[in-house]
Formats: C-alpha cells, structure tokens, sequence
C-alpha cells in the first residue's frame, strides 16, 4: 500500500502507528529548506545541516536534487551531518 512505502515500522510502538520513512523526510527537509531560503530570501553559499540518516539518504540517492536547487536558488549549498538534530529537522547557516 501507500502507506507502507512511505512509512517505516515504528520502533517504539512495534507497528501501532507509523513514522515516515527516512525518504520522505528527506524531501520534507529539502522541499523545508527551499521555502525557508526563499521567504528569507537569502544569497550565497549555505550551510545544510541535517541529520546523519537524512544526510545520508541525500548524498547517495537524491544529490541530483541538490545540484537543481543550487541552480533553481542560484546559491551553492554545502551540506553537513550534524547528529543533534532529529530527522524531520534542518539549520540553515549562511556563509558571510
């Protein structure tokens, strides 16, 4: 079903409920990111922190994703892990 490809089985609850996968997140975080730039609209070369499980999904399935916004944005965008944040969380840093 759809809901079985776009969610994983909670760990906590053992498949009473569902979070989203980490792909999903990851273009939550990505569709996040390019809303935010946006609306404060912001120029440059930016720092993407994100999680190391949305970092990763990113880097080695979805780089191509990154190379189009820095063309859309017309920005250079410089990721990095950063495991205090959750998964569904980003921080946007601008490089003066």
């Amino acid at each position: 079903t759809l809901v079985q490809q776009l969610t994983n089985v909670c760990p906590t609850c053992k498949s009473y409920g569902f979070i989203k996968s980490i792909s999903t997140l990851s273009f939550e975080v990505l569709r996040n990111f390019k809303n935010d730039f946006i609306r404060e609209k912001l120029k440059g070369s930016i720092i993407l922190l994100v999680s190391p499980s949305v970092f990763k999904y990113i880097i080695n399935n979805e780089f191509q994703s990154i190379l189009k916004l820095e063309k859309e944005l017309k920005c250079k965008i410089i990721m990095e892990s950063n495991e205090k944040l959750a998964d569904e969380q980003f921080k946007i840093d601008q490089i003066k």
